[in-house]
């Protein structure tokens, strides 16, 4: 915090032995106006006392928000040169709404100063304990709250420090294990872990952090798309295990529930779209999702492509997408989806343009989607689709794809392999009859490129 102005007048009085300093110090908005008395050593205290109050503290929030003004302040330390301690006795700051009170020490009898303080405050809105949060107190947890957390209320805040002065220095040695504690929780809070991402909403959160790693626990929260669309959000964990590390890295694990659409369009995102692509387009999109997440990447302001690795497994009820498959329409009762840096899968039983069908559908980060279907084309399905309007073929036909989906399938390569032997064959082609239950299999690779259909390597046997 810079300072723009500092005013103080001192005034020594012989009598008591004090020295009473009011003084106030501006930077920007803010402003500290207190009265400071040094006591000397006398005949009922051995060492020097120094003391602040009777003032106001005022500190200025963002544009819109009313300033968190203290008039209430009462802080005593004492300088005990014998035991080379500087012991913080009491910090009472508080308005009648919000209160802090800490203590703690400063003890430079070692070659290697150490400092103990401990701080808690009663319930305050997040924005008023993003101001009264020193930046030296645990500053990368103080930091990521700055920076990631908007909106909320604070229900409990505790902080403990008790470290070598090196380790909280802003480039020292790490901090031992036990030497912070950080308990935070809150409702309400809205947060924005990644910044590509949807805000999450109104979040239940709770933080714990010591001198190595950081944990933020939301138990529920809700999450709108752009396009308006709700998700609900349950069992968050974000968890840092190494502060030390620059930039730290940082684990998120939570489930998600909502439509298909809204699901969908969360995976379109640039953040998690950047290596595979949108398995399911959300304008199309219909059912129910519940979805496992779980994301990893570096703490830093400014990520870049490439730095967050994702895994989402969603299980999909009463499925409904058009065009999703060969340009044809999806329905599920029940299909699964797995997406992760690397690309995504699309695995189940679905009807395919009304057709039962099992289907494996994989697409990699580069490269073409790799297909794997199997169905049965009854007669119904076979007329629908317009495949035999003479009715030469008759009953069910197992059918079996494999094959590759260029990228937009602007181009692909299809084998196709049909079990005829349970299919009547009444000279489709001249010559060509078979009874039902009569072994017959036809095959065919189906091509297209550049646009153009074409029809290779056709094979018929039976008759």
């Amino acid at each position: 915090m810079s300072i723009d102005r500092a005013e103080i007048n001192i005034e020594w009085d012989a009598n008591r032995h004090v020295l009473l300093a009011p003084f106030q110090v501006v930077s920007g908005a803010n402003r500290i106006t207190l009265l400071s008395h040094l006591e000397a050593p006398n005949g009922q205290t051995p060492h020097w006392r120094l003391g602040f109050g009777g003032g106001t503290i005022l500190l200025a929030g963002k544009e819109g928000e009313e300033p968190v003004i203290f008039n209430r302040v009462a802080v005593g330390i004492v300088f005990d040169t014998d035991v080379r301690r500087v012991v913080l006795q009491r910090a009472d700051i508080s308005n009648g709404d919000i209160s802090i009170a800490g203590s703690g020490a400063y003890d430079y009898s070692f070659d290697d100063p150490r400092l103990s303080l401990g701080f808690a405050g009663t319930p305050m809105s997040l924005s008023a304990l993003k101001r009264v949060w020193p930046a030296t107190v645990a500053p990368e947890v103080r930091e990521w709250i700055l920076a990631h957390a908007g909106n909320g209320a604070v229900r409990r805040i505790d902080v403990g420090v008790n470290a070598p002065m090196k380790s909280l220095a802003r480039h020292g040695p790490p901090l031992p294990e036990d030497g912070l504690s950080v308990v935070f929780s809150s409702t309400g809070v809205n947060l924005r872990p990644v910044e590509s991402l949807p805000e999450i909403r109104d979040a239940d959160v709770r933080v714990q952090a010591n001198g190595r790693a950081a944990k933020i626990e939301i138990s529920r929260a809700a999450m709108e798309t752009p396009q308006g669309r709700k998700i609900a959000l349950s069992d968050l964990v974000f968890d840092v295990p190494n502060m030390s590390l620059k930039p730290a890295p940082g684990h998120a694990k939570f489930r998600m529930e909502g439509t298909a659409a809204a699901i969908s369009e969360l995976l379109a995102m640039d953040r998690l779209n950047e290596f595979s692509g949108a398995p399911v387009d959300p304008e199309s999109a219909k059912g129910d999702v519940v979805a496992q997440v779980t994301l990893g990447m570096p703490l830093k302001r400014d990520l870049k492509k490439g730095e967050t690795n994702y895994a989402v497994n969603v299980d999909l009820t009463n499925f409904v997408a058009d065009k999703m498959v060969m340009n044809q329409k999806v329905e599920a009762a029940a299909l699964k989806i797995a997406a992760n840096n690397q690309g995504y899968q699309v695995k189940g039983d679905v009807r395919i343009a009304g057709v039962p069908a099992n289907i494996d559908y994989r697409k990699p980060r580069d490269g073409d989607a790799d297909l794997r279907l199997q169905g049965v084309l009854d007669q119904a399905a076979q007329e629908r689709l317009g495949l035999d309007k003479s009715n030469a073929i008759t009953g069910s036909i197992p059918i079996k794809v494999a094959g590759k989906i260029g990228s937009g399938e602007r181009d692909l390569k299809l084998a196709f392999e049909a079990d005829l032997t349970s299919a009547v064959i009444n000279n489709p082609l001249p010559g060509w009859a078979k009874a039902a239950g009569k072994p017959g299999k036809a095959t065919l690779n189906v091509v297209r490129k550049a646009g153009v259909f074409r029809l290779e390597d056709i094979a018929i046997e039976g008759g």
